[in-house]
């Protein structure tokens, strides 16, 4: 099926505004991976989002906003970790535009595991694999340079159950909305706090959608 002229336009307007580019294979990769996605939907309840072009800003502009954080911050980025991957936001869209990037995507749920790894047939991405686990569980065989969850839970239960996967000078990355209510920043603070994480500078960003501007941000941490 041909790409739609929506997704595209939308999702390139966010990437010239952070100024990153994406080749159309690329591009054509991730909207294989909607496809899927809007597919399996039917059966399986992966996103209240089909819409393309919301699709285009609010889940795919939104996953890659790490790499808008990444360059803007400078970091040093090889391996990644995305906890709580569901339908495969933001590893998918990571895994597609960075090749460079090794990324492990857990999930506790059998299902959306199982749909993980069909995309990664359908689309070819060597550079993904995923694994079934709870991350307080888990036991991997290294830490990651970045650590990112985007669905999961609130700020400080995401930092206390996660943070432990974080290499040494490493950063933890939570997708979160801008503006978050004192006591989930505080709570943030004291499970950062255990895990010897600091907090870094937010990085915030706009998502758009025709008239709707969204404030999102990235929570940043930082290993000491």
């Amino acid at each position: 099926m041909t790409m739609d002229a929506q997704f595209e336009s939308t999702l390139q307007a966010h990437l010239e505004r952070w100024g990153l580019t994406v080749d159309e294979a690329a591009l054509a990769r991730m909207w294989r991976h909607f496809e899927l996605v809007v597919e399996k939907n039917r059966v399986m309840n992966l996103t209240r989002i089909t819409d393309p072009a919301r699709a285009a800003a609010l889940h795919y502009a939104d996953s890659l906003a790490l790499l808008a954080w990444a360059k803007s911050a400078d970091a040093k980025v090889r391996t990644v970790l995305d906890i709580g991957s569901g339908a495969g936001y933001p590893s998918v869209p990571l895994a597609v535009a960075r090749p460079d990037w090794q990324i492990t995507a857990i999930d506790a749920t059998r299902k959306k595991v199982d749909f993980l790894r069909q995309v990664i047939d359908e689309i070819g991405l060597s550079n993904l694999s995923v694994v079934q686990a709870h991350s307080e569980h888990w036991k991997p065989e290294h830490c990651f340079d970045v650590l990112t969850f985007r669905a999961l839970a609130a700020l400080g239960e995401g930092i206390a159950t996660c943070g432990r996967h974080v290499a040494r000078s490493g950063h933890l990355v939570a997708y979160k909305t801008a503006r978050l209510d004192s006591s989930e920043v505080q709570s943030a603070k004291e499970a950062a706090a255990v895990h010897h994480l600091a907090r870094r500078p937010i990085f915030e960003y706009e998502l758009r959608c025709g008239d709707e501007i969204i404030p999102r941000a990235l929570w940043v941490y930082q290993r000491k």
